[in-house]
Formats: structure tokens, sequence, C-alpha cells
């Protein structure tokens, strides 16, 4: 709808006061009340479109009752207004639920996007710690959509407190006694239903972990399933992840049973509040202070309040309890980097243009480190990173380099047998836009190797500072990197981190303190 476009603009404001405050993300619980209340005003909105179109629905038994007595009880009277009356409360039940379920989906779509590139942001800065990359990848993906879609639960049980408030209303002019056993009631199913939330967190924490665990295990094989089969260790892993599997099905099991027992016990708590109303109308009834009719009223719209109310707290707990325990998690990867130590200073100053060599001594990767801080200094991991897409995604992800660096970049790093494979340069000299595969894993080892030095060298930082980049290579292909990397960057400054006879006998070695 309209009403809520406004929220979703195209390209969201740099400058966002009202979206997350990661300072304060010191717990789980804290994890979930940030992200639910980011968007102040929208969450407003947001609940006043499901408590004002929720609540004048309980308005419809009562006017379908006024309609019912006039046309039975008087001769001439006229329905057609409080048809009219049904019409309006239709066109504003609608328009209040359609806003707020825009708003839910919006508000959690941009929430957990921002959540999402805060932690991605993190990582990239500080490390994610002792984390595994497949939970790294689980936590940003899976746990912050657990904490964002728990703005989206908040609907059913604004629209049960809508209800519920609208029946109480309307209860009012049958019994005053009645109408506040409603509120009551709701507070009852609400407040055992907190309740029920302590056990719902703590078995889904070890859900959570355990999924972790399955998904940082499947990601780690599966980027070094070559390693894997060259070790010969393929069934060993193969064990290892059906018992990661079993013991996560065990939890899920585990959690789906605390989950069905619970939700029972809510539903049987909201029995005994309806059948204590019921039995208070019925006594009311015999002892004539309430018409049968009115009876029959509080029959009708009392029950359905109560079991909504009962179904909506209880999705509200149990989704608490999953939101804390995923926020417990976002929490523990937020601050995973806190207690690594920075780089310590270094006395030696960055070396001029040319071809230097370190070796590949303790002291080597400190210094680097240390010149790594620098914002014209450019060093990458050694570890391989090659990304789902094409190569011209890969060796230029932002897409701001001139096609011309990236072409030398990956003449540089000879990859002309990787573009030959891919379907080559056409006649318009377009680079091939044939797919690497998740991972790269349509290239080999050494492959990845290249198409990774054609990334660093693309970036034509000032600095560059490469460990041990040619360790896949044969050596007739390694001569012929080193070669072309030094001829490419004759007046920039290449540090390299190696004891490959090549790399050392093209370049000046360095000392380091």
């Amino acid at each position: 709808m309209k009403t809520y476009s406004w929220f979703v603009p195209p390209a969201p404001p740099a400058d966002d006061p009202a979206r997350l405050h990661p300072a304060r993300w010191s717990s789980g619980n804290r994890v979930v009340r940030d992200m639910v209340g980011a968007y102040p005003g929208v969450l407003v909105l947001h609940i006043l479109s499901y408590l004002i179109g929720t609540g004048i629905s309980a308005f419809v038994p009562v006017v379908v009752g006024m309609i019912v007595d006039g046309l039975v009880g008087e001769e001439k009277f006229n329905a057609w207004w409080l048809f009219a009356v049904l019409v309006g409360i239709f066109i504003i039940q609608f328009i209040g639920e359609a806003t707020g379920d825009g708003l839910a989906t919006a508000s959690v779509r941009r929430v957990t996007h921002n959540a999402q590139q805060h932690l991605s942001s993190g990582v990239l800065r500080r490390g994610a710690g002792a984390m595994s990359p497949g939970t790294v990848l689980n936590t940003i993906d899976a746990d912050a959509n657990t904490v964002g879609r728990y703005r989206e639960l908040l609907s059913f049980p604004l629209m049960a407190i809508g209800y519920a408030a609208g029946a109480m209303v309307a209860m009012w002019s049958v019994s005053p006694w009645i109408s506040l056993a409603i509120p009551a009631s709701a507070l009852i199913i609400a407040l055992f239903a907190a309740w029920t939330a302590g056990p719902v967190t703590r078995v889904s924490l070890k859900r959570r972990a355990a999924e972790a665990d399955v998904a940082g295990l499947a990601t780690d094989a599966s980027q070094g399933i070559r390693t894997v089969k060259g070790l010969g260790a393929g069934a060993t892993v193969a064990e290892r992840f059906h018992s990661e599997t079993a013991k996560a099905k065990r939890l899920m099991l585990t959690h789906l049973r605390v989950e069905v027992w619970l939700g029972f016990a809510r539903f049987c708590v909201a029995w005994l509040c309806n059948l204590a109303i019921v039995g208070l109308s019925a006594w009311m009834t015999l002892r004539g202070e309430i018409t049968p009719g009115q009876l029959t009223s509080v029959a009708l719209l009392v029950p359905p309040a109560l079991d909504m109310a009962g179904f909506a707290f209880g999705d509200l707990a149990s989704g608490w309890g999953r939101a804390v325990a995923s926020g417990q998690r976002i929490e523990q990867l937020h601050h995973a980097g806190d207690d690594a130590a920075g780089p310590e200073p270094t006395d030696t100053p960055v070396p001029g243009a040319g071809l230097w060599i370190l070796e590949p001594a303790e002291r080597s990767y400190a210094t680097a480190a240390a010149w790594a801080q620098r914002a014209d200094v450019l060093f990458p991991p050694h570890t391989v990173n090659v990304f789902e897409g094409t190569i011209a995604d890969n060796v230029n992800p932002r897409g701001d380099v001139p096609e011309d660096v990236v072409k030398q970049a990956l003449a540089a790093a000879h990859c002309q047998d990787i573009l030959r494979r891919l379907g080559g340069i056409d006649a318009g000299g377009e680079l091939p836009d044939a797919p690497l595969g998740e991972a790269g894993l349509n290239l080999s080892g050494g492959q990845r190797q290249r198409v990774a030095l054609a990334r660093a060298l693309a970036a034509d930082s000032d600095v560059l500072i490469l460990d041990d980049p040619t360790t896949g290579l044969d050596s007739v292909t390694q001569a012929d990197v080193v070669a072309a990397v030094a001829a490419l960057r004759a007046d920039k400054t290449t540090v390299v981190i190696t004891g490959n006879a090549a790399w050392q006998h093209a370049g000046t070695e360095l000392e380091v303190a």
C-alpha cells in the first residue's frame, strides 16, 4: 500500500539516527529490544494500525445484534444506517490491518538488513575471533533473520489486544464485571506466556548452537573439499557431519516437545479463563442480572477474544525465546573481535618503489600487519577467497576499476588459460561472463590463487603486501607471474613475504627489526 511506501526508499539515507544502536548490544535481550525498537515512529504506527483495525471489528457482533433486534422487534425498522456502519467498520478494519501488515513486513526487511550490514562490516574490520566461517555465516543470516522477524510476531498479539479491548468496551453495556474480567483474563494469559519464555529460550539456544555447528562444518568442508579428498578424510568428515546432524535433530525434537507442551499449557489457561467468564455470565443470567440474549453475546464474543490471546501470547513468548537465543549469538559475534590485539607498531619504514622480499618469519608478518594500518597499503589474506559470479565480478567486485587495468591484472596473474576456459574475450573486448561457481569450485586451486592475485593487482594500491601468492603454481607459471608482477608494479611498492627462490631472485631482500 502507498501508506507505507515512504518507509522503503530506493536508497536508505546515509544519516539514519532511528536505526540500530549496536553500542547497547551487551546481551541477547538487549539485541532483541534494540532491533524491535528501531524506527520507533514506524513501530508506534504499526501498533496503532492493528489496535484500531482489529479493535473496531469487535463491534460487528453488537451491530449485527442491533440489526436483528430491530428487524424482529419493529415493523418499520430502518436498518440501512446500521448496514452503513458495518461497511465503515469493515473499511477501517481493512485499512488498519493492511497498513499494519505492510509496516511489519517493511520494517522486518529494513531492520534485518541493517543488522546484517553491521555484523558483516564488523567481521571485515575486526575479524570473527575463534568463530568458524560457517558459524559467522549462520549468525549473520539465520540469527539476524530470527531476531528481525520478531517484529512481525507482534502483529498477532496486537490483533488479540485490539480485539480484547473492543470486546471489553462492547461488553460494558452488558455487565461491567464481565467487561473487566476480559482484560484481567488476558493479563493472566500474558503473564503465564511470559513465564514459559524461559524454557523456550534455553532449549532454543542449544538448538541454534547445534544448527550453527552443522552449518559451519558443512561450509568448512565444502570450501576444503579438495584437501579433504586429497587426505582421504572423506569418510571421517562424513561421520562427523552425521554425528552433528543427529545431535541437531535431537535438540530440534526436544525443542518441539517443549513448544507443544507449553502451548498446551497456555491453551489450558485460556480455557479456564473462558470457563470462569462464561460461568459468571450464566450465574448472572440465573439471577436475572443479564438476559439470555446477552449471555449468548458473551458466549459468542469472549471465548474467541481469549482464545486469540492465548495463541497470540504463546507465539510471542516462543518467538521471544528463539529471538533471545539468536540475539545472544549476534552479541557474541558483535564482540568477537574486541579482544583481538592490534598490531604492534614498527620502526621499520615502508620501502620505496620496487619489489621487496621479506622472509616468512613472525617479525615479518608483524611488520606487514603494522604497515597494513595505513590507508595506502593493501595486505590481502593468504587464504584464497573466490566468490560466485563472473571473473570480472571477482577481480573488480565494486566495478570501479577501468577495464584495461582489470585486463592488465589478469595478464600479470597469468589468467589467460582461465579466460579461455570460460569462453575467452569476445570480439568486442568483453571479458567472459561464464560463472566461476560457488566459492570458485569450477576452478582448480592454482587458478583460484591466480584470480585472487589478479584482484589484488587490480586494486592498484600504492603499497601491496602479498603473502606467498604463488604457492599453488608450477615453476614455469610461477616464473612468468613473478616477472609480470614486477613489471606491472615497477613504479609502486610491492612487498612479498616468501621463501620462494623465484621471488627472491627477482626482488630485493628487506630486513625488518
